[in-house]
């Protein structure tokens, strides 16, 4: 039985959901970002418990089609955005190939459910991803330019000035820097 559970957005995530599904006595096949494979069938008492479960842990089990099908668009967009290189293809092509759906219809419904464009919300993970990289102090901003496939550190720095509102030199010296979770973007 698939289970679609909104924020599974990383690794940490995917270890807390399993540890549930063992503690609660539920056989998993596989768990992924954005749902779970069990082995059996749940009854609805087994899944009032767990969604109870997962709300206490931040996640929640999506029932409604367009949310999980949103809920899919932002763990494929999360994945892209944490690549070491550019898009091989157009993001609008990417994600109508995996979810086989028309792209204008696609983000429709992401703008209409999560109230940002598949673009802004890509752009601001993809930020997120850059802070992670910058906080770490390992890579200089032009490393991390060529890392992420960046056509020049002036075109990462515009664009990630133009999400965050800084350069990325100006968040390395910010004494107060913030970085958000991912399920929160």
């Amino acid at each position: 039985m698939r289970i679609t559970i909104k924020n599974i957005v990383c690794d940490r995530c995917r270890t807390a959901v399993s540890h549930l599904f063992q503690r609660l006595s539920i056989p998993l096949e596989h768990v992924a970002m954005g749902y779970v494979d069990t082995v059996a069938e749940l009854s609805a008492d087994e899944l009032e418990l767990l969604d109870r479960e997962l709300m206490a842990l931040g996640f929640e089990i999506l029932k409604d089609k367009n949310e999980q099908l949103v809920e899919r668009t932002k763990n494929i967009i999360i994945g892209q955005a944490r690549e070491d290189a550019a898009l091989t293809l157009k993001l609008s092509a990417l994600l109508s190939e995996e979810l086989g759906m028309d792209y204008k219809s696609l983000s429709h419904l992401f703008s209409k459910i999560e109230g940002k464009t598949i673009e802004k919300y890509y752009l601001a993970q993809r930020a997120e991803y850059i802070k992670e990289l910058i906080d770490y102090n390992e890579l200089t901003i032009s490393e991390i330019a060529y890392k992420l496939g960046y056509s020049s550190v002036a075109h990462l720095s515009s664009q990630f000035k133009q999400t965050t509102g800084m350069t990325p030199t100006q968040y390395k010296n910010d004494q107060n820097k913030e970085r958000r979770a991912l399920d929160a973007l």
